[in-house]
């Protein structure tokens, strides 16, 4: 346990940061956390808040001397919905984070954990995608978060830190972006309505964003450095992640959506599956959060959203 660790979020307000408060306090961190804007009501209460913005050096090496961290989890990053894989922002946050980093350093830091993604893989036709596989990512995002995982563990070798770097692959959940598959799905089959898809034939690795959160407040918590793949270890393709949602909003509330699977072309590899033995013999982790009960969850947040949201 991190009994006396004291640990700095960022994106802590963001859909994945919000979920990893309360699995860090339980692990024993004192919790911090960063916002470029004040925070009120519940999540004020939730950790000791700081205001700042990451993409000015000077004020974060301002907050990082005053907090002196001895963890730092870092999800802060560009990810608006349809625009973040080739937008520029993505160089922005690269140096941000690199930034980060150094200045975690200097004010006497000892453990670093990054957010990372699967979009920094070489996505070609294999089972499993492995931490030691390479990195040859095809956006822009990927690269940048490519980036920031080589020359950020390079640049703690040399300043003598700790760092891990935790790769998401699928996540949903409350406070997700209502465009993405999931809540796409979700929406179309409370409301009755028509949603095109591919053929829903690709085989994915989904995890409740709150699970997820979990895992990563477990890597802060352990000695394990470099690269970790984050998901369930279960494969789920598109098609059956709709039947299932389906099956549970039809229980509750009679009706389901018209999704037109093959309405164009499937996107990406057909499977895009992490191998998660760091994850589970390293860590000894297993998600407290299945998909079924992660569903249902997200079913009852998007129902008490609204058609409009």
């Amino acid at each position: 346990m991190a009994t006396g660790e004291r640990i700095l979020v960022t994106g802590a307000t963001g859909f994945l940061g919000r979920h990893a408060l309360a699995p860090l306090r339980r692990q024993g961190f004192e919790v911090h956390a960063l916002s470029s804007r004040p925070v009120t009501g519940q999540a004020a209460t939730e950790a000791v808040w700081h205001q700042a913005d990451l993409l000015d050096a000077g004020q974060t090496q301002a907050v990082l001397e005053s907090i002196r961290p001895t963890h730092l989890l870092h999800f802060a990053w560009y990810a608006e919905h349809g625009r973040f894989w080739n937008s520029p922002f993505n160089l922005d946050w690269l140096s941000a984070t690199l930034s980060l980093l150094k200045a975690f350093a200097a004010a006497g830091g000892k453990r670093f954990v990054g957010a990372g993604s699967c979009a920094e893989y070489a996505w070609v036709e294999k089972e499993l995608y492995d931490e030691q596989d390479p990195l040859r990512p095809s956006s822009l995002y990927g690269a940048a978060k490519a980036s920031a995982f080589l020359t950020g563990a390079a640049y703690a070798q040399t300043a003598k830190i700790e760092f891990a770097w935790g790769r998401i692959f699928h996540l949903f959940g409350p406070y997700e972006a209502p465009g993405r598959i999931i809540p796409a799905l979700i929406r179309a089959h409370l409301w009755s309505e028509a949603l095109d898809c591919s053929q829903g034939t690709q085989l994915r690795d989904f995890l409740p964003a709150a699970a997820i959160a979990d895992a990563f407040a477990h890597i802060c918590d352990s000695g394990v450095q470099g690269a970790v793949n984050i998901g369930s270890g279960e494969a789920v393709t598109l098609r059956g992640l709709s039947e299932i949602i389906a099956g549970k909003v039809a229980a509750t509330i009679g009706r389901r959506g018209d999704i037109r699977f093959g309405a164009f072309h499937d996107a990406g590899p057909a499977k895009l599956l992490p191998s998660v033995q760091r994850l589970t013999q390293e860590l000894g982790w297993r998600t407290p959060i299945t998909l079924d009960e992660g569903l249902t969850e997200a079913i009852a947040w998007w129902k008490s959203q609204g058609k409009q949201t």
